[in-house]
């Protein structure tokens, strides 16, 4: 299983010990767009043939200056196109935007985006779409800061090991 986005990847450094016994493959870089993982495809993905992608991205291509829901939207099919060209068979798992207290300004585009991949997946073969918003929140209004690090949005251990629990379901 291969995992490939932004640093909310990257940074996710008990990888291999929260999906203890399923081979991983941690290909995520910072500041990643959908535009930047289908690039570099070649060189993170598609060399590794793996059965299942588990993707973590849109927050950036959601506040660059020609972005907006429909636009994660558009990418995410062209990210999935370019997957289904070289590896037909592969799953695609997107991990839906988290809700991050230090975006939350602007949360309405990560949930209406949200809104728009969950739609297409359920609709889509061989993509699922995983929802960390939901449980990240739980009863509350918004998420406890004891998910985040110090920066207020990026994951720290405790919300790995939520969004580890949460993703098994879909790849066991």
């Amino acid at each position: 299983m291969l995992f490939t986005g932004s640093s909310s990847i990257r940074f996710w450094s008990n990888l291999e010990e929260d999906f203890s016994g399923i081979p991983v493959i941690n290909r995520g870089f910072g500041g990643a767009q959908f535009s930047d993982v289908i690039y570099f495809m070649d060189r993170i993905v598609t060399p590794y043939e793996p059965k299942t992608i588990v993707i973590y991205a849109g927050s950036h291509d959601l506040r660059k200056k020609d972005g907006g829901p429909e636009e994660v939207l558009r990418m995410f099919k062209a990210f999935r196109s370019a997957v289904r060209e070289k590896l037909p068979n592969t799953k695609i798992c997107y991990i839906s935007m988290k809700p991050s207290l230090a975006k939350w300004e602007t949360i309405h585009l990560d949930k209406e985006s949200n809104k728009l991949i969950s739609d297409y997946c359920t609709q889509t073969e061989k993509t699922e779409f995983i929802d960390i918003w939901t449980p990240m929140l739980g009863d509350a209004e918004k998420p406890s800061p004891d998910y985040f690090k110090s920066d207020r949005n990026h994951p720290n251990d405790k919300c790995y090991k939520l969004w580890a629990s949460i993703i098994r379901e879909y790849i066991e």
